[in-house]
């Protein structure tokens, strides 16, 4: 028996050449999220982030465009520039925006004595007896009615009158959704992962960023049906749909009137990079309007009411404080996962091995060691990945096997330069009889950056 650990430790049995296959597609796939300062600019793909002080977003340089920020004491954004757009903004003494100017042209907000917001330059909002938005009008003569279950979340909403509803679940999350009598099962683990469209009875797979964020979802055959590419405070720069879809930054549903994220509490305007409300919590600094404390590469916030620190990866269920600590310790001296994993963190991780496994190789290695031989791997684990995983990573990557070495720990140029191999295992019942486990990233081969969970 020959043992195979990426990821998800566990041990695999006799596979041999025919098994194997050349892939030279990649994709960029962070193990970890790291602090954006210190990645390295890689390619054509990378994003680079500059903060000013109290850590707020000052520069976010995209491969194409670079984004500029200034901000007042307060935290209230001045001033955003691009290439083609410079916008001013004003407030008043409340940290209410009053006035934004776009390329010259003024665009008036008005708000009611609670801070709700009223009017902005697209929309007019009305609010309930509980100060939640309850319809939304635009200019175009667009109407979005949301109404809310006795936890305050929103259960139906009517877009120009065509109703849909939303069923929850234990971490206020949508499981299923129904819009017209069709009926859209979500399946999610630490983000969402999959769903199911009926009558159609199709199944769509969702691939996610470090930050959470939608990429690409897929079809049953691995092709891809959508894309999404966003700036840091999550407007679309690209986007491309041949399904709808609703979940897209940080894994939040995107209303298509308003053009906001509704996160429970509240909803966030992208294009301002601002609540329409202030938070009722008044404990995340001075200012009750702003999205994570300008920082929303740093910060996520999945309820509306305040920032989390740490915003999880695909892979990690830790905190960033978690993280840290597990990757100071040296390669090899790391403790066993259920040591700080709950079991239910343990299950959900393993649960993405559901539809199999992948593995790659060098070239070279393939050709010394597996292509003649009849067992593959060490005699008790080697790092594997969700078969999952390796089909988005060819997909985004295309033909640069260069982001393979930077984010799966590869020597510069041991693929780009000398080609890759893959090995698939494309049953979960496979995977359970070879004891799939949990790796603890003391593994030979396991990428020093990795983290279980």
């Amino acid at each position: 028996m020959a043992g195979y650990r990426l990821r998800c430790g566990q041990k695999y049995r006799k596979f041999d050449g025919s098994h194997a296959r050349q892939n030279p597609r990649a994709e960029q796939l962070s193990l970890r999220r790291q602090r954006p300062a210190q990645r390295e600019k890689r390619a054509d793909r990378s994003t680079l982030y500059t903060y000013a002080k109290l850590n707020r977003l000052q520069q976010a340089e995209y491969p194409t465009d670079t984004e500029r920020f200034t901000y007042d004491n307060a935290g209230n954004r001045l001033t955003r520039t691009d290439k083609d757009i410079e916008e001013q903004y004003i407030y008043d003494v409340n940290n209410r925006l009053t006035s934004q100017t776009v390329n010259g042209r003024v665009e008036t907000y008005r708000y009611d004595d609670a801070g709700n917001l009223l009017q902005d330059a697209n929309n007019t909002y009305e609010y309930d007896a509980f100060r939640r938005t309850s319809k939304v009008t635009t200019k175009a003569g667009d109407v979005q009615i949301n109404r809310y279950d006795a936890e305050g979340l929103r259960y139906e909403m009517e877009e120009n009158g065509k109703l849909v509803q939303f069923i929850f679940n234990e971490n206020k999350e949508v499981i299923t959704e129904e819009t017209d009598g069709n009926i859209t099962r979500l399946i999610r683990t630490s983000d969402l992962w999959a769903r199911e469209s009926e009558p159609e009875k199709t199944w769509y797979h969702y691939a996610s960023d470090e930050q959470g964020s939608t990429i690409f979802i897929t079809g049953k055959n691995g092709e891809v049906k959508n894309r999404y590419t966003y700036d840091a405070f999550g407007n679309n720069v690209e986007k491309a749909e041949q399904i709808p879809n609703r979940y897209q930054y940080t894994g939040q549903q995107l209303d298509p009137i308003t053009q906001q994220y509704y996160l429970r509490a509240r909803y966030y305007n992208p294009a301002i990079a601002r609540f329409t409300q202030e938070d009722e919590y008044h404990g995340d600094g001075l200012n009750l309007y702003a999205y994570c404390a300008n920082n929303p590469v740093e910060y996520y916030d999945p309820s509306g009411y305040c920032s989390n620190e740490g915003k999880k990866s695909p892979w990690s269920s830790l905190s960033k404080e978690e993280e840290d600590r597990i990757l100071s310790i040296p390669h090899g001296q790391r403790p066993d996962p259920s040591e700080y994993l709950t079991q239910e963190q343990i299950t959900k991780h393993l649960d993405k091995f559901r539809e199999g496994a992948s593995f790659v190789m060098t070239k070279t290695a393939y050709d010394a060691f597996v292509k003649n031989a009849t067992k593959i791997g060490r005699p008790d684990g080697l790092f594997i990945m969700p078969k999952t995983e390796c089909d988005r990573i060819a997909i985004k990557a295309k033909d640069d096997l260069s982001v393979y070495e930077n984010e799966l720990g590869f020597p510069a140029g041991s693929l780009s330069g000398d080609g890759m191999v893959r090995f698939d295992i494309n049953d979960y019942e496979t995977l359970e009889q070879l004891n799939l486990r949990m790796a603890s990233g003391n593994e030979g081969g396991a990428n020093h950056m990795w983290l279980p969970g």
